[in-house]
């Protein structure tokens, strides 16, 4: 039997941690940063980088897991946000509503350069948010493919490179970039095409079988790694020195339009939940 291991991404208590850890592998990152025991696995435990979770956010479970764990699959999830594997709620009738108003609204003027459909759909009773952990889990043990991410969601008016132009630093993102292609230049024209399209694999959210999740970190903290050198986190507000948060998700589009691109891999998209903070 295969050995499956999904993270979920803890910081703070939280009433939905006994349900992750019936279905799932509930980490606390920054634990080296932090005096709080949430009572399950730590990322500053063996091999890790958990004092770097500031700026690295859910990455510290990432590195955890690549230098820690052994697996047959592995994956990442969020205190907030976790995979779904309904496909409609009557709730998206009305995502989809509010996403057109707006754009009608905005036809002569933007009033919401980020505007962007979402593929969420909100959750915020603990039954229900372990009906859709046990079925997940089910559906994980059986599931046939290399890949599996979030839905993109579809910005209205940017692509990638605008978008994080307009919400990040324009300049750091050319030179994480051209990182990338120092180092992997086969990355050069998924890199152009990916930042020009209007969607994107959100949240730093995925599962891989071993080869690529540990083909995929490598490249990413190899990248990261270089990238802190040109960074001083002393100059940037605190929201701001999440940038390797940022950046990786960047590159998690990048990897896997190049492994889309270079090998014969089955990768599968599945929807998200968001997790209220009434969650109860």
């Amino acid at each position: 039997m295969r050995k499956m291991v999904i993270l979920t991404a803890h910081h703070k208590s939280d009433v939905a941690i006994p349900v992750f850890k019936k279905h799932f592998y509930p980490i606390q990152v920054g634990s080296a940063l932090s005096k709080l025991s949430l009572g399950i696995e730590k990322d500053d435990e063996g091999e890790n980088i958990s004092y770097k979770n500031q700026s690295y956010c859910e990455l510290t479970a990432y590195y955890y897991a690549y230098k820690n764990l052994s697996f047959d699959y592995a994956g990442l999830m969020h205190y907030r946000r976790v995979f779904s594997i309904s496909l409609f709620r009557m709730s998206d009738i009305k995502n989809y509503l509010i996403y057109f108003i707006k754009r009608a609204f905005d036809l002569f003027s933007i009033k919401d350069i980020n505007l962007f459909l979402d593929n969420n759909f909100k959750v915020s009773s603990l039954r229900e948010l372990d009906e859709e952990c046990l079925r997940l889990k089910k559906y994980l043990d059986e599931a046939d493919y290399d890949i599996i991410v979030p839905k993109k969601i579809s910005y209205a008016y940017v692509n990638i490179k605008n978008q994080y132009a307009i919400n990040h630093c324009a300049h750091q993102f050319q030179l994480f970039n051209e990182i990338i292609i120092n180092k992997y230049p086969k990355f050069s024209s998924v890199i152009n095409k990916t930042n020009n399209i209007k969607k994107i694999y959100p949240y730093n959210m995925f599962v891989m079988k071993r080869d690529f999740f540990l083909e995929y970190n490598e490249m990413l903290f190899n990248v990261l790694l270089e990238m802190e050198k040109h960074v001083d986190l002393n100059v940037i507000n605190p929201y701001q020195s999440r940038i390797f948060g940022f950046l990786s998700e960047r590159f998690l589009n990048y990897y896997i339009e190049l492994v889309r691109k270079d090998k014969n891999i089955k990768i599968k998209e599945l929807r998200t939940i968001f997790i209220t903070e009434d969650v109860s």
